[in-house]
Parts: C-alpha cells; sequence; structure tokens
C-alpha cells in the first residue's frame, strides 16, 4: 500500500484599533495559520482482490456449494496474498470427496483435485492439458454438455459409466464458471451404491419371480379346489335326482339361464357368479321326497303335494349356516324359488321385492326349463308355449322385470338351451299340457 501526504498552510492576518473610555488607542495584529494534511492511498490491489475473490467465490458456489477457480499459471504476477489464498484452495479441493475437473472454453483440462487423479487412476499433469472429451468420449456425455455450451442451462446433472483405466459410475454435475470462464465438473463416485442397487434389483427379480410362480401355484391349486367343489356340488344335487335321467342337463341350463338374467339384470359380476353355481342346488331337498311322489306320472293328490312342498325346506337347512358364499346363495334360492310375485307360492307365501332376487330369477329360469323338459309326468313343452307361459304369468307368478329380462333376452337363452339340451325340439301338434301343469295354473 502506498500512502501520500500533502501539507497546506494558510495564514490569516487581521489589524483592528481600539479606543477605551480611558482615553486610549490600542492597535493589535492577529495571525491565523491553518494547516491542512491529504493523505492518499493507493488501494489497486486491494480492490482488485475484492473483486476477483468474491468472483471466484460466486463462482465456487455454483456447484454443490464447491469448486475452483484456479490462477495457478498467474501466480508469478500476483501479491503474496494471492498465493496464500490459492494455496488455501488447494488444500480445500483435495480434501474433496468428490472429482473436481476445470475446463477452459475449449473444454482443455486446466485443473484437477486428488480425487480426479484417484478415479482415473493417474497423476496430475497426465490431466492438465488433456481435452476433456478425452476422458468422456460418449455420446450421452457430449449431449448433456451441450446444454451448457448452448447457454440453455447453467447447471447440468446426469449419471454415466466410464470404462477406463476401471468401470466405475459417476454422479456428474457441471457448472459454467461465470460468463466466459470455462467450465467446472464435479464427479462423484457412485459405483459401490450402483453395484448395490444392481444386487438389490437382481435380488428383488428373483424374489418377484419365484413369487410369481408361487402366485400362479397357488391360483392353480385354488383353481384345482374350486373345481372340485362345484363338481362335488353338482354331483350332490345329482345324487338327489338321481332317477331323473334328464337331471344333469336341467341343472347346467337352469344355472346358466339365471347366470344370464342376473348378468342382464346389472347385478355384480361376483353375485352372477354365485347365481351360476348356486343354482343348481334349487332342489337339492328333494333328496327328502319319497319317490313314489317324485316319479309319479300323473297328477298329486293334495297331500302328495303338501310333502313336496317341503322339499324347499328340506334344501334350505341341508345349505343352512354355511360361510361360503355360494352355499349361502344356494340357500336363498332353495328356499325361495317357488315363492309367487303374487304371494300365492310357496313355503313363506312372500310376495313382490320380499321374495330374494336371486330367488326370482331362479324362478323364470327353473319353470322354463321344467316346462321345456321332459319329466316323469310329462313329455317337454314347445319353446314358444313355454314363452307365452311365462309372458302370461308376468306380474302373477312372476317378477315383471324379471320376466321382460328373459323375454328380451330369449335368443341367447335359447343358444344356451341349443348348445345343452338333449332333447329334439317338440312340435305344437304333439303338445299337450300335463295335468301337473294345469293343476298349477301354468297354461295357457
Amino acid at each position: 500500500m502506498l500512502t501520500f501526504t500533502f501539507t497546506f498552510t494558510s495564514t490569516f492576518t487581521s489589524t483592528f484599533t481600539f479606543t477605551s473610555t480611558f482615553m486610549f488607542t490600542s492597535t493589535f495584529t492577529f495571525t491565523f495559520t491553518s494547516t491542512f494534511t491529504f493523505m492518499f492511498t493507493d488501494r489497486t490491489d486491494h480492490t482488485r482482490e475484492t473483486r476477483f475473490y468474491g468472483e471466484m467465490m460466486g463462482d465456487i458456489s455454483v456447484t454443490n456449494n464447491r469448486g475452483l477457480f484456479t490462477f495457478e499459471q498467474e501466480a508469478g504476477e500476483l501479491p503474496e496474498i494471492y498465493r496464500t489464498k490459492n494455496e488455501r484452495i488447494r488444500i480445500i479441493i483435495d480434501s474433496m470427496n468428490e472429482g473436481m475437473i476445470a475446463v477452459d472454453n475449449r473444454f482443455i483440462i486446466t485443473e484437477v483435485n486428488a480425487m480426479s487423479c484417484y478415479i482415473w487412476e493417474t497423476r496430475r499433469d497426465s490431466l492438465i492439458g488433456k481435452n476433456l472429451y478425452d476422458l468422456f468420449d460418449m455420446p450421452s456425455f457430449r449431449k448433456n454438455i451441450a446444454h451448457l455450451t448452448s447457454r440453455s442451462k447453467r447447471h447440468v446433472r446426469f449419471e454415466l459409466e466410464i470404462h477406463s483405466p476401471v468401470e466405475r459410475s459417476l454422479s456428474v454435475s457441471a457448472s459454467r464458471i461465470g460468463r466466459n470462464n470455462g467450465y467446472v465438473l464435479i464427479l462423484q463416485d457412485i459405483t459401490d451404491e450402483k453395484k448395490m442397487t444392481d444386487l438389490k434389483d437382481e435380488y428383488l427379480g428373483i424374489l418377484s419371480s419365484e413369487f410369481k410362480t408361487a402366485l400362479e401355484e397357488l391360483e392353480a391349486a385354488h383353481l384345482d379346489l374350486n373345481e372340485a367343489y362345484l363338481d362335488t356340488i353338482q354331483r350332490l344335487v345329482m345324487a338327489a335326482e338321481y332317477k331323473d335321467e334328464d337331471t344333469g342337463a336341467h341343472i347346467v341350463r337352469m344355472s346358466q339361464y339365471s347366470a344370464l338374467i342376473a348378468e342382464k339384470l346389472g347385478l355384480p359380476s361376483a353375485e352372477v357368479k354365485n347365481i351360476l353355481y348356486a343354482a343348481p342346488m334349487h332342489d337339492v331337498g328333494k333328496i327328502g321326497i319319497p319317490d313314489s311322489i317324485l316319479m309319479k306320472p300323473g297328477k298329486l293328490t293334495i297331500e302328495e303335494f303338501n310333502i313336496m312342498k317341503n322339499h324347499t325346506t328340506i334344501g334350505a337347512k341341508i345349505l343352512a349356516d354355511s360361510k361360503a358364499k355360494i352355499l349361502q346363495t344356494a340357500q336363498k334360492i332353495a328356499i325361495s324359488h317357488h315363492e309367487k310375485w303374487n304371494g300365492r307360492g310357496y313355503p313363506q307365501g312372500l310376495s313382490g321385492d320380499k321374495i330374494p332376487i336371486v330367488g326370482r330369477i331362479a324362478a323364470v329360469a327353473d319353470v322354463f326349463d321344467g316346462l321345456t323338459s321332459k319329466r316323469p309326468y310329462k313329455d317337454p313343452y314347445p319353446t314358444e308355449v313355454a314363452v307365452d307361459i311365462i309372458r302370461k304369468e308376468r306380474g302373477e307368478h312372476f317378477d315383471p322385470d324379471v320376466a321382460d329380462v328373459f323375454i328380451n333376452n330369449l335368443e341367447e337363452i335359447l343358444r344356451i338351451k341349443t348348445r345343452v339340451d338333449s332333447h329334439e325340439n317338440v312340435s305344437l301338434s304333439d303338445f299337450v299340457f300335463s295335468e301337473r301343469d294345469n293343476e298349477d295354473g301354468l297354461k295357457l
């Protein structure tokens, strides 16, 4: 620091005369002397230092709160204070856990730290002077750095793999220094973390594959168990009506009719499925009805008919208190599929919406298939006769909505019948109402 001192002296002289009341006169002369000193200090170096250091620290802060501004090439021209600060910065950047590379505008490496030398397993002087792209000769690196050179971004962060001298995974954070001062890159070696991540993903992949296999095996076992369960139900139902040679086809047709009606009514898919599996059990209570009544070809007496009615309550007792949804649905169907919309059915005389919806659906399906199937007491009715009976009984025997859905979807009903039916079509010329159907009011 250079100081200049200037001294400026000013003298002021004044004379005046004083006359007192005592009649004498005195003359006085006053002289004032002032000295002003001006001191000038050369602050050029300090100002340069403040600006230079401020720019350096500002640029340092842009990359992970760390960075480098190298001025070793100018060290001979700088005062001692800069060489001292350069040494401090060198100590700081060499103690970093991350690698650091500084490059100029041509991407020539001007400075590296100790960690960068460790990453490339070489000396500092082997890296300085190289082109940055010699270290990162890969399209992905050039693509990310292009954001800096095009000035679309000031900072970019990305990951990449290097394969020389050893394979490493690096997290790179690159930034521009000022406007035209080059670029600085901070490199974090994430090789171990990457390996752990890859190992974790591989392990999870193995677990996922094994879990998937186990799940598929469990689903297959569940499917086998479910099929065995349903097959057992169907065989028990067939056992209940063993003497009826058409029972097997009847329960298939009737259950598929019921499921179709339920679906068209908009019931949830799970409930439709339950109805499909539960409907075949609607007459399971017939196992408690004497064969003499079940197989009687003619009209039943009042006493016999009252006994026949008991198959609904017997079936409900057989299926009661189950935790399985299918059997719970089957129990409702068994007890209610002979109820009538007008309240004149059995066994409880329920009417309208008090009849469970599954019972109302099964009623239409059971009557249609019963009319069009061979029974010990009758031959099958023509389809058109059976449809006319259901249409006539709409609002009397059957829920109007259920009857309408049945009739509106008759084509699909008939496709099911054709697919499962074991009988040839019956002509109207050969058709005669049975005495038992006349008694039940099922006639035109």
